[in-house]
Formats: C-alpha cells, structure tokens, sequence
C-alpha cells in the first residue's frame, strides 16, 4: 500500500509533458514588437518628427531671408516650428526609449535586499532604469532632479541656438553678441545632463576620477550655464541695442527700432531659460545637503581624526 501511494506521488509530481520550445521571453517580445501595429507607430512617429523638422527649418529659413525689419511677418512659423521640434524630438525619444523597455522588462529579475542596485521607475509602467540604491529621501530628490534636469537641459540649449541664429544670420556684425555665449550654454548643458545621468545611475556621492563628485561637477555646469544666461541677457539689453542701432545707422535707418526689438526679446526669453537654471540648480544644492558628504571623504576625515588623537 505504501509502495502503490508512493509511486502515485512520484508519478503526479513529475512534470508533464514540455511545451514546443521557443525562442525565451526576450525574443518573444522582441518578436512582438516587430508586428504590423508596432512598425505602423515607428512609422507615424518617425514621420511626425520630420514634419516638426520641416516646419522649424521653414521657420528659420523665412526669418533669415527676410530684411531685419521684415522679420516680424515670420515670427508665427518660427516661434511654432522651435515649439514643435523640441515637441517632437522628446516625442521620439519618449517613443523609443518605451519600446526597448518593454524588451529590457521580460529579462529583468528583481535584486535582493541586500544589493547596491535597485530598479527605479522613472515614470511608473513606461520606464525603469537600474540605479545605485540609496535612502528614499534621497531617492525621491534625485528622481524629481533627474525628471526637471532632463527637460530644463535638453530645451535651453534649443531655445539658445534658436535665438543665436536669429541674430547671426541676420547681420554678421551680432555674432560676437549671439555665438560665445550660446556655445557656453550648449557645452555646459550638455554636460551637466551627462553628470545628472551618472548622479543618478551610480548614486548622489559617488565621486569621478577628478576628485569631485558627480553631483558637485553638474552643479558646477549648471551654475556655468546660468552665468552665460546673464550674460547673454546683459548683453540683449545693454550692448546689443546699441550695436543694432550702429548698424541701422549704416545700411537702414528705418530699421533700428525692429533690431533693438529683436535683442530684447531674446533676452526676455532668456530671463525664462534663466529661471529654469536656477530651479534644477536650487533641486541640486537640496539633493547634495540631503545626499551628505562621500563615504570616502567620511572616513578620509575619521582616519585623519584618529590619527590626531593618536598622536
């Protein structure tokens, strides 16, 4: 009896029969994603950024053929093609950025409490990225600096090379006003979203090969960003209308309140750029008094302490 019980366990938990095999679950969703549907959105995705793209090079294309004083008739296409090319391109990054997450999901395997990594979802359901663990309060900063970061640093440098090539290509003689400081918005910019992502991947006190940490050199680059915004503003107000006026003076004197108007209207954009800088700035110097200081630097001090002491 003992035997015929046994045998009928053995036989109910030993597995049935297997399935077909297929390719894994990566390769499943791989294959999902290639459907019709799917390629159709990469389509009509693909094809709203190039109508974006279309309509900011008309933009730019009417405002710099047309006399300085005539500018003005091109501002509606203008201003709408920067609006929808910045639209456009996070449309299309947002697009991509989705469809290889949920390629990336079927392999991901939760990490054990005991990790320094863990899965953080940046917009919950769409994107998780792995990030160095750290305590909630700084993990909640850190997301909403990433979150503001991403958007404040990608669309400044746009707006600044918009407003830059509306006065270069206009006249040569504003370039020395539009290029330097434009050029040192775009380089900080840039960097400082590349130190944000190392911030965020590798952990608030994580430090670089120079010493410093990654947070302290992305404040370093927003703050660099902030002051060529100053400048650049200083300039469309005080030096830049003068500028328009000598050159009116030289080719069109009908035309000197139009220049003057475009100078101050790139500087009252750039007030607003200003205000966007300081904001991640500000959501930075909180993430690093809530971060701490380094644990390398912690015990650098405590050995130093105990060295003191010692002798």
């Amino acid at each position: 009896m003992d035997e015929e019980t046994s045998a009928a366990t053995i036989q109910s938990e030993s597995p049935g029969p297997r399935a077909p095999a297929d390719g894994g679950p990566i390769l499943n969703r791989a294959r999902a994603c290639c459907i019709p549907d799917c390629r159709a959105a990469d389509v009509a995705v693909v094809a709203f950024w190039l109508v974006c793209l279309a309509c900011f090079l008309a933009g730019l294309w009417e405002r710099t053929m047309l006399p300085m004083r005539s500018k003005s008739r091109a501002d509606p296409i203008y201003y709408t093609g920067i609006v929808m090319i910045a639209v456009g391109t996070l449309v299309l990054l947002t697009y991509f950025v989705v469809r290889l997450e949920r390629v990336r999901s079927a392999a991901r395997t939760p990490f054990s409490p005991s990790d320094m990594h863990e899965w953080v979802a940046l917009i919950p359901g769409v994107v998780t990225v792995k990030a160095r663990r750290e305590a909630p309060v700084v993990r909640r900063v850190s997301n909403f600096l990433l979150e503001l970061g991403a958007f404040v640093l990608f669309v400044t440098p746009c707006v600044d090379i918009a407003l830059a090539s509306n006065l270069a290509l206009a006249n040569s003689a504003y370039i020395p006003y539009a290029i330097p400081t434009t050029f040192v918005v775009v380089v900080s910019c840039v960097t400082a979203l590349l130190l944000l992502v190392r911030v965020f991947t590798r952990g608030s006190r994580a430090i670089s090969t120079t010493g410093a940490t990654y947070l302290d050199l992305h404040l370093f680059c927003v703050y660099i960003a902030g002051v060529a915004l100053v400048i650049a503003i200083v300039l469309g107000l005080t030096l830049g209308p003068n500028k328009a006026r000598k050159v009116s003076r030289r080719y069109d004197d009908e035309g000197a309140g139009d220049d003057e108007r475009v100078f101050r209207e790139g500087a009252y954009v750039r007030c607003g750029l200003l205000a966007l800088i300081l904001a991640v700035f500000g959501l930075g110097v909180r993430l690093r008094r809530v971060a701490g200081a380094p644990t390398t630097r912690r015990l650098a001090s405590r050995s130093i302490e105990l060295t003191s002491h010692a002798s």
